[in-house]
């Protein structure tokens, strides 16, 4: 997969589950197991979306000519 600026690379529904969880990680960055198990949460959640990304169909819209 190549990527060039400004594309999604994930669906806007868990871009918005991904800026929560940061967020909760980034409130709670004292507590070092806490921060460390979210933010271990957060890696295998992008590692599902991203392997579920490779097994969808891939969907392609015709550029207008």
């Amino acid at each position: 997969m190549d990527l060039y600026g400004g594309e999604r690379i994930f669906r806007r529904a868990f871009t918005k589950q991904l800026i929560e969880w940061a967020k909760k990680a980034d409130t709670n960055k004292n507590n070092e197991s806490l921060f460390k198990s979210i933010c271990r949460k957060i890696g295998k959640k992008m590692f599902r979306e991203i392997e579920a990304q490779n097994n969808r169909k891939p969907e392609y819209v015709d550029s207008p000519k």
